[in-house]
């Protein structure tokens, strides 16, 4: 599934069939949520798992650098922002 962000949209992969506190997945910069798929199904039975294709890697948006050069740049701690703000 796809979920919307101020910079686009992000694929999300997801199991959440069980209860618990989610466990977030992000991969690293030459991969995709696809590379944690094995893993999902594994942490999928004790916890909800989501495996997210960081913006311009695997199937989410690519950035629009040219309205938005900050985006270039984004941490991790950028996709945990309530509000999408770049910090």
């Amino acid at each position: 599934t796809y979920a919307s962000t101020p910079w686009g949209q992000l694929l999300v992969r997801f199991r959440d069939e069980a209860p618990g506190l989610p466990i977030v997945l992000l991969h690293p910069s030459w991969a995709t949520g696809w590379w944690y798929e094995e893993l999902i199904d594994a942490l999928a039975g004790h916890r909800p798992v989501y495996a997210i294709d960081r913006l311009g890697m695997g199937d989410s948006d690519r950035p629009d650098l040219d309205r938005r050069p900050e985006l270039e740049h984004l941490r991790v701690a950028d996709y945990a922002s309530p509000h999408g703000e770049h910090v």
